[in-house]
């Protein structure tokens, strides 16, 4: 376990359809993905260079799909002066890809999760002008933008997530009984 070593990385583009929102490069060619609980305290930015301290984390729930990643807990972060790439030469970032589904297996994300998790059900909601999912399972409920990006997390019982009242228009895609 990687624990309080300082780590120079960049924020990078993860690719569409991954289910990363970004992923955290180091200068040795790791691949970081934060996984966060639900207050998020850092606001990391593409292109920008941080020294971070991370924990790597064992049985973390995520949706990023790209091969090689390691799922962290960041414990500092410090954002450093040369931060900002310099132009891009005209060449527009990657679009994130917005899954509007009700083909769980279909989303690459989506059967991420549900090797990890193992939902009983899972929902899919209008979120503003995007949708989001809801991964309910007996380790815990959990909030996927249609991205693939956490959004929130809650512990079995607890309805903490389905408060926010911008999720409309509620609709079971997949139920399992056990």
């Amino acid at each position: 376990m990687q624990s309080g070593l300082a780590t120079q990385v960049r924020v990078d583009q993860a690719g569409t359809f991954s289910g990363c929102q970004f992923i955290l490069r180091t200068r040795d060619g790791k691949q970081l993905v934060p996984i966060f609980d639900n207050s998020n305290p850092y606001a990391f930015q593409l292109g920008e260079d941080y020294l971070i301290s991370y924990e790597l984390l064992t049985d973390a729930v995520y949706g990023c799909t790209l091969e090689s990643v390691q799922p962290v807990k960041i414990l500092t972060c410090v954002i450093q002066e040369n931060g900002k790439l310099d132009g891009t030469g005209g060449i527009k970032p990657e679009r994130q890809m917005c899954a509007w589904t009700t083909d769980v297996f279909a989303i690459p994300w989506m059967v991420q999760l549900i090797r990890q998790i193992d939902p009983y059900k899972i929902t899919r909601f209008q979120y503003h002008s995007i949708g989001a999912y809801y991964f309910e399972s007996k380790r815990g409920h959990y909030l996927f933008d249609c991205s693939g990006n956490f959004m929130c997390q809650e512990a079995v019982g607890v309805v903490n997530c389905l408060l926010n009242q911008d999720l409309k228009d509620p609709y079971v895609i997949l139920v399992r009984n056990y």
